[in-house]
């Protein structure tokens, strides 16, 4: 019995050794997964992502200001906002900006279904479709949630989970300074900055970018899509 037991402690303790050693890969190392929260390099490169859009005025007081300042960001838009708001969707995507599948109705604890996840995507890219624009290969799941049938899911429609490493928890409405704060302690190279254009109340973060945008340059950084730094700093060397 005690050699039994003492089989499967030392099983149980291999397993747990090789989770803890895949987690603990770099995103670079994950791709097989298919979810992505940042790139493993030692460039001063980031991207900028902006949730739950369109939103009829923040987002183009937003676009404004990364057109100022010559910088793309991506997009990860709600369907419904989307069908409510196709001009603010158009405009970004004129501005040379990346749009992402962010579901349709930001599904929050009802999602357990696979088949729920398929509706979700599918009924977002048909809008974008409509509007003439590429059915996206990034999706990021409400909440930064990702469950196994989602995932498999993803994996069949050629789609990719983005995540984030940096949340500036903007949609909490916290102060444009808290946000800065935020991004300037934590950012790295590589690291994907989550913010919102679409919020309930008064929006910090677009104080907070023209700020933190500059600031950010003046530490060498440079700003990419999700896209631009998964492909140059993590595909291309798989």
């Amino acid at each position: 019995m005690r050699i039994l037991f003492r089989k499967g402690l030392a099983l149980l303790t291999s397993f747990l050794f090789i989770l803890i050693g895949i987690l603990a890969y770099p995103v670079s190392a994950r791709e097989t997964i298919g979810v992505y929260s940042k790139a493993s390099t030692g460039e001063k490169v980031i991207a900028f992502t902006f949730d739950d859009g369109p939103h009829p005025y923040y987002t183009d007081q937003i676009l404004e200001v990364l057109e100022h300042e010559n910088v793309h960001a991506t997009f990860f838009e709600i369907g419904v906002n989307i069908a409510a708001y196709p001009d603010v969707t158009r405009r970004v995507v004129a501005a040379g900006h990346e749009i992402g599948n962010h579901s349709y109705t930001h599904p929050i604890g009802r999602a357990k279904e696979t088949s729920i996840w398929e509706e979700e995507i599918r009924k977002t890219d048909k809008l974008l479709a409509e509007l003439g624009i590429q059915s996206p290969s990034l999706f990021r799941p409400p909440q930064g949630k990702c469950p196994v049938g989602l995932s498999s899911l993803l994996e069949t429609t050629d789609k990719i989970a983005i995540l984030w490493n940096v949340d500036t928890r903007d949609w909490e409405h916290r102060t444009t300074d808290e946000i800065i704060r935020e991004v300037e302690e934590n950012v790295r190279g590589g690291d994907i900055v989550l913010f919102h254009d679409y919020v309930s109340a008064e929006s910090t973060t677009i104080p907070a970018i023209k700020k933190l945008i500059p600031a950010l340059k003046e530490r060498g950084y440079q700003f990419v899509t999700v896209s631009e730094l998964l492909d140059t700093y993590v595909f291309k060397n798989h």
